[in-house]
C-alpha cells in the first residue's frame, strides 16, 4: 500500500505527528484490523504525543497492534526521503533514528536521490545504524532489463541499438536512465508508436538538451551546488574532452585562468577548496569519474552535453566564475 507523505503539510506544527500518525494509519489498513480498532490506536496515539512525545505514542501503538497481529513483521519504506527531509526539520531524521534504534519488529528502507544532502549541515543521523547502499553506475545487463522488463508490461518493444544508445548516453545511471525513458514515452504517445529506434532516442535527447530549462529539474543540482570552484573544473574538463586529466593538470588550468584575468589566490587555501569540490562532483554527483593513472574525466555523455548548453547560454560565465572561486577561496581562508 502506498500513502503520499509529501502531502502533509511541513510548515505547521505538529508535522512529525501526523507524518507518524500516516504511517500507523497505513499499518492498521495493511493488516487488516477491525475498524474500531484502527481508530482507538489512532486516537490514543494523538493522546500519548502531547504527554510521551510521538516516538513513544508511535511504538507503544506498534506494540498494541502486533499484539493483535502477532506473526507479522513490519517492513517500512520511506521512497525519496530528501524530498520529506528540509533543514529546519532535522527533528525528523533525529526522531527516526530514536524509533529505528529502539523498535526491533520493524525493518526500514529509506531512499533517497541524493540523502547527503540533507544531512551536509551536521552528522548523517543513520551513521552506523542502516546499512548504505549506492545505486551509481549499473552493471550493462541489470541496466538493460530497467529498460525492456517494465517496458514488455506495456507492449513497447526496442531496438537493440536504442537501448544500447540510452545506457551509453545515460552513463548507466537509473535515475538519468529513468529521466529518458519517461521522455521517450511520452514522446512515443504522442507519435503513436510502439517500437523504439535509435533515430528515435537521438531526438528525444536532442529535444531535452535544446530545452535544457525542463531537464534542469533533474540536473539542476550539478550546476547549482557545485559552486564557482566546482563548476570550473566542469569547463576544464569539458575543454580538453575527450583527453583525461589529472587532479594536478586540472588545478593548474584554472590557476592559469586566474593568472590571465589577474587574479591571485592563496595556494594552500586554493587546494583545500578545490579538493573538496573535485571529491564532490566524483562521490556525490557522479558526474566526474576518476579513470587510470588518477586521471579525471567527464563521465557521462548526457550530462555533458546538458553542462555545454547551460555553459553556452551563459555568457560571461568564466570571468564571473573566477571571481567567483577567488571568493570561496578567501572565505575559506576567513572560516
Amino acid at each position: 500500500m502506498l500513502i503520499d507523505l509529501q502531502s502533509i503539510d511541513q510548515n505547521i506544527s505538529g508535522y512529525f505527528q501526523r507524518f507518524l500518525h500516516a504511517i500507523l494509519k497505513d499499518i492498521c489498513v495493511r493488516l487488516a484490523l477491525e475498524t474500531e480498532s484502527i481508530q482507538t490506536v489512532l486516537a490514543t496515539f494523538n493522546q500519548q504525543c502531547a504527554l510521551d512525545g510521538a516516538p513513544s505514542a508511535f511504538m507503544d501503538q506498534i506494540s498494541v497492534i502486533l499484539a493483535q497481529r502477532p506473526h507479522e513483521r513490519l517492513l517500512i519504506l520511506i521512497d525519496e526521503l530528501d524530498e520529506v527531509f528540509r533543514d529546519e526539520y532535522e527533528a525528523v531524521a533525529r526522531n527516526l533514528r530514536h524509533i529505528i534504534q529502539e523498535e526491533k519488529r520493524i525493518s526500514w528502507i529509506t531512499t533517497s536521490t541524493m540523502i547527503v544532502r540533507g544531512y551536509s549541515a551536521y552528522g548523517s543521523p543513520w551513521f552506523n545504524l542502516l546499512e548504505p547502499m549506492e545505486m551509481s553506475k549499473m552493471d550493462w545487463e541489470a541496466a538493460t532489463q530497467l529498460i525492456t522488463v517494465p517496458s514488455q508490461k506495456i507492449g513497447l518493444e526496442w531496438e537493440v541499438e536504442a537501448v544500447a544508445t540510452v545506457l551509453e548516453q545515460a552513463g548507466q545511471r537509473p535515475y538519468l536512465i529513468q529521466m529518458l525513458c519517461a521522455r521517450l514515452i511520452d514522446h512515443l504517445n504522442q507519435q503513436n508508436l510502439d517500437r523504439v529506434e535509435a533515430t528515435v532516442v537521438w531526438e528525444v535527447i536532442n529535444d531535452m538538451i535544446n530545452d535544457y530549462h525542463a531537464t534542469a529539474h533533474f540536473l539542476g543540482f550539478i550546476w547549482n551546488e557545485a559552486s564557482w570552484m566546482g563548476r570550473l573544473i566542469l569547463w576544464t574538463l569539458d575543454r580538453h574532452s575527450p583527453a583525461p586529466m589529472s587532479r594536478s593538470e586540472i588545478s593548474h588550468a584554472i590557476e592559469a585562468e586566474l593568472q590571465q584575468h589577474g587574479l591571485t589566490v592563496d595556494r594552500s587555501a586554493f587546494n583545500h577548496v578545490f579538493d573538496d569540490r573535485i571529491d564532490w562532483l566524483e562521490k556525490i554527483a557522479d558526474v566526474v569519474s576518476p579513470l587510470k593513472r588518477k586521471h579525471y574525466a567527464l563521465s557521462i555523455p548526457l550530462v555533458q552535453r546538458w553542462l555545454q548548453q547551460v555553459m553556452a547560454e551563459d555568457a560571461g560565465f568564466v570571468a564571473r566564475a573566477l571571481a567567483g572561486v577567488v571568493d570561496e577561496v578567501q572565505q575559506w581562508t576567513t572560516s
